[in-house]
């Protein structure tokens, strides 16, 4: 008798968390610069970069999500840097003081 078992490893996304971590996120802005936020585990990265290519702002560190804030602690700066956000479909709206951006889901 031969048997065959077939699994895959896909990770199961539970909870909005997952969700933001298991994707890249970009935007480009009207003023030419581009905006990712991508994820390794815990640790997100958060970069801006202009026209040139050029690193114009870059957050990188421990990231804490919960059900309305996405903090990432910058481990060069020792700073925290608070989002709210809004997830709905292939769009991730953070709010940061008193503007807005949206960042679109990447497709590998």
């Amino acid at each position: 008798m031969l048997i065959i078992i077939i699994s895959s490893c896909t990770p199961v996304v539970k909870n909005t968390a997952d969700e933001i971590r298991r994707n890249v996120w970009s935007a480009e802005l009207k003023s030419g610069e581009c905006v990712t936020l991508d994820f390794k585990e815990d640790d997100a990265l958060f970069k801006i970069l202009s026209k040139n290519k050029k690193t114009v702002l870059k957050i990188k560190g421990l990231c804490i999500i919960d059900k309305k804030k996405m903090m990432i602690f910058d481990s060069t700066d020792k700073e925290n840097y608070v989002f709210d956000y809004k997830l709905k479909d292939d769009k991730l709206k953070l709010f940061y003081d008193s503007g807005e951006l949206t960042l679109v889901r990447k497709i590998n």
